[in-house]
């Protein structure tokens, strides 16, 4: 019977064995997912019911098992070493894989998280970035703040102070009814400006996110790190015959290139040449032509908003062509559907110079209603 009973342990121990060697460290199990969480999310259960979870941080890792209508996603999640499942909108996840071309010649991933992420998309055939890097900004970003501590902008966000919204998710949440309040983590700003992440740049105003939420700001009251003259910090896309202009890994016309950049795009500059200009393109870091960008001048005219219109109408399916020039036969930079609210600054020769949503262009004036 002792043998007996010491066989039966020794089978518990031996069961339990494979489990405890599964067992993921929290860093482990975020490397291992391809999709998180892009805001506080709500968690249902995954029964008939769907009854409320509970709420998960921005910036959970998360596997997706199966999709569901109206886009809900059946997924597994770990929050503190701990790991369960349950049911979440899609709307709420984001992609944080990008994919390259391998040795093999087929596509392969690498985690937003791998240390070697950037060196890797340097070296290799980028397919597609990140969708959380385009979202968040990426670590080029990381030092990003409002230049002048005393701003309007930065008073307004004066209690943001010693505060970090930069890829930083919140560790703390407490429920207080039906509504959910997440606390951001504590961290220390540099002298004392507001540390911020770019969501969208613009040649005069930007989309930036601290304390949870989104914020427009004047781009030149933003501090983006590099060394460049005045006046270069952003940037256009300028490729009115192709369309298109090529990120390369170095500045050279060897160096590889790491995407095509579209004609239009409002870019920030880290770095300027006379031949070549280090920029950001959606997250992708590198070097372009200096004669493939566009600064529009600081003090350039705003001449306010206007609606894009076609036949005075600004309702209906039409869509209009914005250009990348004042010329009917530039490179088209966007289709924007008639209504669509855009900046305007000056008038060149019966068009309009324009911006939406981090795309710079032209428009006939006849498509524009004031």
């Amino acid at each position: 019977m002792k043998n007996f009973c010491k066989g039966i342990c020794l089978f518990l121990v031996l069961l339990l064995l494979p489990t405890a060697a599964l067992a993921m460290t929290q860093e482990e199990w975020n490397l291992s997912c391809h999709w998180k969480t892009k805001c506080a999310t709500t968690v249902l259960e995954a029964g008939p019911d769907m009854e409320f979870k509970e709420v998960i941080p921005a910036n959970t890792y998360v596997r997706i098992y199966d999709t569901f209508i109206n886009n809900q996603k059946k997924i597994r999640y770990m929050v503190n070493g701990r790991e369960s499942r349950g049911i979440v909108s899609g709307d709420n996840l984001i992609k944080c894989t990008s994919t390259y071309r391998g040795e093999s010649g087929f596509a392969e991933r690498v985690h937003e998280l791998d240390p070697n992420h950037d060196q890797i998309l340097a070296d290799e055939q980028v397919i597609t970035l990140a969708e959380s890097l385009l979202y968040y900004g990426t670590s080029d970003y990381s030092d990003l703040t409002f230049a002048t501590p005393d701003s309007a902008t930065a008073k307004a966000a004066k209690k943001t102070e010693g505060r970090s919204a930069v890829n930083q998710p919140s560790t703390v949440s407490e429920k207080d009814g039906t509504e959910t309040k997440v606390i951001p983590k504590e961290t220390t700003a540099s002298q004392g400006n507001v540390q911020v992440t770019l969501e969208q740049v613009g040649t005069r105003t930007s989309k930036v996110h601290y304390n949870g939420k989104t914020h427009e700001v004047p781009t030149a009251e933003l501090n983006f790190g590099g060394d460049v003259p005045e006046g270069k910090e952003t940037g256009v896309i300028y490729a009115p015959n192709t369309g298109k202009a090529s990120l390369r890994s170095k500045a050279s016309s060897s160096g590889t290139v790491l995407r095509k950049c579209k004609a239009g795009t409002v870019v920030t500059v880290l770095d300027w040449g006379n031949n070549y200009c280090k920029i950001n393109y959606k997250g992708s870091v590198g070097y372009v032509l200096t004669d493939c960008l566009l600064f529009p001048s600081a003090d350039q005219e705003v001449l306010g908003t206007a609606q894009l219109s076609y036949n005075g109408r600004t309702t209906g399916s039409t869509t209009i062509n914005v250009r990348n020039a004042a010329d009917g036969d530039s490179a088209k930079v966007a289709e924007w559907a008639t209504g669509t609210e855009v900046e305007v600054f000056s008038l060149h020769d019966g068009w309009y110079e324009i911006e939406h949503d981090g795309i710079h262009g032209f428009v006939m004036e006849k498509f524009l209603s004031f």
